[in-house]
């Protein structure tokens, strides 16, 4: 059976509290927003965004649905918030902070070549190299379970 690493509330807290924020707010003017690549990097953005200041990053558009629970209309109404971008591609930005969970392979995350990324968690052997990254991962560390994630 692989090995599992579990990383805790408590650990993924304190990482973003005292590494992570600080890390990033020290280049804060750089960013012009961050986009947390789902479902790992989405956390991940949300408390970035509020800690920073900085516009969350969005793929797609809200569904009417979503805009009826938020108080917007199901009309075609257009949800819009200073704080929460919508983008129906890739960004072309080169200063939209890139967040996720973890560069293991690094597939996920080099077509963001070009961005800032921040990740927790770095193997070695990623194609990608985050401009920040907080823990490595090693081939004891096995999968590693998010608190987010279900085992």
């Amino acid at each position: 059976m692989p090995t599992k690493t579990f990383y805790s509330w408590e650990q993924f807290l304190s990482d973003m509290e005292k590494r992570v924020i600080p890390a990033l707010n020290a280049n804060r003017s750089e960013f012009t927003g961050v986009m947390g690549l789902p479902r790992g990097g989405l956390m991940m953005a949300v408390i970035i965004s509020h800690q920073l200041g900085i516009p969350l990053i969005l793929w797609g558009s809200p569904d009417p649905m979503v805009q009826s629970l938020i108080g917007g209309s199901t009309r075609g109404a257009k949800y819009e918030h200073k704080m929460t971008q919508y983008v129906s591609s890739h960004p072309l930005d080169r200063r939209i902070l890139v967040a996720d969970d973890v560069a293991d392979t690094g597939k996920r995350l080099a077509s963001h070549r070009g961005n800032p990324i921040v990740t927790l968690f770095y193997h070695r052997s990623s194609i990608i190299e985050p401009t920040w990254w907080f823990n490595e991962k090693t081939e004891n560390s096995g999968f590693i379970i998010f608190p987010w994630e279900k085992e």
